[in-house]
């Protein structure tokens, strides 16, 4: 969903443990403040699970790891701009806020900005973002932005507080994800023609490949009940929306006894479309995401799927991360 992204050279990171040792997490903050490891241990020995986990050598294909989507979820394109399957990579992307232009990169700018430590433990670390001169030229709000990692025995567990200051002279608009990506296969023993993806969105979004929802909206017959990764069409977006409970995602690896699952709860709820959830992945290049959104795509230039937060109130958005492993029991 994303274009190629270079790193910087090897940031560094604070790493996340608990007393029982099964799950350790690494966070880096000046690498946009991102999960850049998470690890089970089985007999003594430490598994990523992250697609790029603790790698920070360059590429040319989708960087990986789980980046902070904010202030925007997907491309923005400016007014009047025209973008098609051949040419969107071209088009300077960007949005309009009351008359004034301002570029947007992909996804936001967030993630590729450094965050600063405010506190740690042996299982928390939490960082902050704010509003600069440099923020300013893209989305002109003051804010702050705070985020707790918190890791359990169960899973790790992300909160985002998001307040707009009182200097702001209106409602600050954004939308907000985590683009979190998961090596195929996880782990060295497991079967990628049996792990499955499920989620339970009722309604399934078309996106068109300049990435923007095309109108079309069809039922979640597959991923419902459960749908074969290996049968995921490569870097296909698929956008679902109509939870009735509270968003779900999960990726089943019974080869290996491990499911992981993601849950997420904003405060509330973009008024207009929103999707929940998005997939992308590519199984046969290792890689498949499983992306918490709260927005939609081209956000911030249509006005859809945005919160609105008026001046001096905060966002609060808690993503959990649960890693079940019944492999690790049976070998006990």
């Amino acid at each position: 969903m994303s274009g190629p992204r270079t790193d910087r050279a090897y940031p560094e990171t604070f790493r996340l443990s608990t007393p029982s040792g099964r799950l350790i997490a690494h966070v880096a903050p000046a690498l946009g403040g991102e999960l850049c490891g998470l690890q089970i241990v089985r007999g003594g020995v430490a598994h990523e699970l992250l697609y790029r986990g603790m790698n920070f050598g360059p590429t040319d294909d989708w960087i990986g790891r789980a980046p902070i989507l904010w202030p925007a979820t997907g491309r923005n394109y400016p007014a009047g701009s025209e973008p098609t399957a051949s040419t969107f990579r071209a088009i300077p992307l960007g949005w309009t806020h009351r008359g004034t232009a301002y570029p947007m990169q992909v996804h936001g700018f967030a993630r590729d900005l450094p965050w600063r430590l405010e506190d740690r433990s042996e299982s928390t670390v939490r960082l902050l973002l704010h509003s600069s001169l440099s923020t300013r030229a893209f989305y002109p709000f003051d804010f702050e932005f705070s985020l707790l990692y918190a890791l359990t025995n169960l899973g790790l567990s992300l909160t985002h507080t998001i307040t707009a200051r009182g200097s702001n002279d209106g409602p600050m608009p954004f939308s907000i994800g985590n683009h979190i990506t998961f090596r195929v296969p996880l782990l060295p023993e497991s079967d990628p023609a049996r792990t499955i993806l499920k989620t339970s969105g009722r309604r399934l979004l078309g996106v068109d490949a300049t990435g923007r929802l095309n109108g079309d909206v069809t039922p979640n017959r597959y991923f419902s009940h459960g749908h074969a990764l290996l049968e995921l069409e490569p870097r296909k977006v698929y956008a679902f929306s109509a939870y009735d409970d509270g968003p779900i995602a999960t990726l089943e690896d019974p080869s290996a006894g491990l499911t992981i699952r993601l849950t997420h709860r904003p405060d509330r709820w973009p008024e207009s479309v929103h999707n929940p959830f998005v997939f992308w992945g590519d199984p046969a290049a290792g890689f498949v995401s499983l992306e918490p959104w709260v927005g939609t795509f081209n956000s911030l230039a249509t006005g859809l799927g945005i919160i609105e937060l008026p001046p001096g109130e905060s966002f609060r958005w808690q993503l959990d991360i649960d890693v079940a492993d019944r492999g690790e029991r049976e070998s006990r």
